[in-house]
């Protein structure tokens, strides 16, 4: 039911009178601005002498509370009995939030490496650096975020790393390197493939993750005479 739901609250305000001819109505102040939801007044019972209240918000209105955060609202309802009279009771609403999960919002993130040939610039000289940046949405905006990852596989060649999350920017940079020499057991056109799945945590048990995908290709490296 989450986004889905509705939640509903009712109860009713009641009262005495001894001007039992007096015809009753009521009327309510909220004690506060910005307040979630909407509270309502049914139409005074006269032969019951109580006013029915109710208050309902949707489960969506609530994404921005932090979890454990709790809001209190107040309203004031009061009834009047037409002649100057009136006499008034809060009704008390409270609303705790939840932890709502980071969610990734980055296209496919991915690099490709390129072994540079055999007598060209460069060879055996130069590293190869790639980089991006995973970047998440959190509707609960007030959370800290951390991130880590881990490799898919075992003997990658080269290395990933992850640079601080921008908590302003809700994004991480990641980086990886590999020398180019490394490269030179490759064969001429092989490709390896290596993925590192990189974990977005809000700090209260939600998580996000997406798959950084680098791709390694070789090139032919000539024998050399012994």
């Amino acid at each position: 039911g989450e986004n889905a739901t509705t939640h509903a609250k009712s109860g009713a305000v009641t009262f005495a009178d001894v001007d039992t001819l007096d015809t009753h109505s009521a009327s309510f102040a909220a004690q506060g601005g910005s307040y979630l939801g909407t509270f309502a007044l049914a139409a005074v019972n006269q032969a019951g002498d109580s006013v029915g209240w109710s208050f309902q918000v949707a489960d969506g209105v609530l994404d921005s509370l932090q979890a454990g955060q709790v809001l209190t609202q107040k309203y004031d309802v009061t009834v009047d009995d037409g002649h100057g009279g009136t006499a008034t009771q809060t009704v008390t609403i409270t609303i705790t939030g939840t932890n709502d999960a980071p969610v990734i919002t980055s296209g496919t993130q991915s690099a490709t490496v390129a072994e540079i040939a055999d007598g060209a610039a460069g060879e055996n000289a130069t590293t190869h650096a790639q980089n991006g940046a995973v970047t998440f949405a959190d509707v609960d905006t007030l959370d800290t975020h951390s991130a880590s990852f881990t490799a898919q596989g075992s003997s990658y060649l080269g290395t990933f790393a992850l640079a601080a999350v921008n908590q302003a920017g809700d994004s991480v940079g990641w980086s990886f390197q590999v020398a180019d020499g490394v490269l030179d057991s490759l064969q001429a056109g092989q490709s390896l493939t290596q993925k590192y799945d990189v974990t977005v945590n809000d700090g209260h048990g939600g998580t996000a993750t997406q798959t950084v995908t680098i791709t390694i290709t070789g090139t032919n490296d000539v024998p050399v005479i012994t």
